[in-house]
């Protein structure tokens, strides 16, 4: 298999406003805020039907005791999957591939939590705790936020394999970010990109790592780790 290179397209340019406009809503936020709304969950549910989806969405309300705010991405034509999270107060926002400005999953669904945080920002919806989280493998065994979180917080998967040791997560770590790079976090633990959690200011802070890092063709880029790029 032949190395990845960066992706070159006809949609550079937009994706390099998209990249500006993050950083400078980011660089333009205060460095804290009162919350006016309460505790959120985001996710993508995307390629799942209900019975997939099942543990989260039936343990969530009830071992999660979680009260806020729940919004998962669908695909647009799931309309069985929509209606199955509407039906268990969740909304379900359809997610087109086709407008997001990058390929890679991954990065796409940072770019479109970004997207929803942001247009809350501006109709004045700051909300208390977030979680970001996979749906299919996630299952909520006791009440969410029982320790009220910090800022911005990431969630080690294992102290082993480290980032060096971890072939998968060392080659797109050089590629992504540089030998230098991957020297510097070699000996760091993995964190997973599919669960992070934080409050608003953070939260939205954190994605400047979005905005900074290349979709590499070939080879998934996960930018919610704990050792990115600041």
């Amino acid at each position: 298999m032949p190395d990845p290179t960066p992706i070159q397209s006809d949609a550079s340019e937009r994706l390099g406003a998209i990249r500006a406009s993050i950083l400078a809503f980011v660089n333009s936020l205060p460095a804290s805020v009162s919350p006016t709304r309460g505790d959120l969950i985001l996710g993508f549910a995307t390629g799942y039907k209900p019975h997939s989806i099942a543990p989260f969405v039936e343990s969530v309300r009830t071992h999660g005791q979680f009260a806020g705010n729940i919004a998962l991405f669908v695909d647009p034509a799931a309309r069985k999957t929509a209606d199955y999270l509407i039906s268990h107060d969740i909304e379900a926002m359809a997610f087109d591939p086709s407008k997001s400005p990058v390929a890679d999953f991954n990065l796409a669904r940072s770019f479109a939590y970004f997207e929803y945080l942001r247009e809350q920002w501006n109709y004045g919806a700051v909300f208390n705790q977030i979680l970001l989280t996979d749906v299919r493998d996630v299952i909520f065994q006791r009440p969410l936020f029982g320790t009220p979180c910090d800022e911005l917080e990431f969630h080690i998967e294992g102290s082993s394999p480290t980032i060096g040791e971890n072939r998968f997560t060392s080659r797109w770590v050089e590629i992504a970010c540089g030998k230098q790079a991957l020297q510097a976090v070699s000996s760091k633990a993995v964190s997973c990109s599919g669960t992070v959690s934080g409050r608003t200011i953070g939260r939205l802070s954190g994605s400047k790592a979005a905005a900074r890092l290349e979709p590499v063709r070939g080879w998934p880029i996960d930018i919610g780790r704990r050792y990115g790029p600041p």
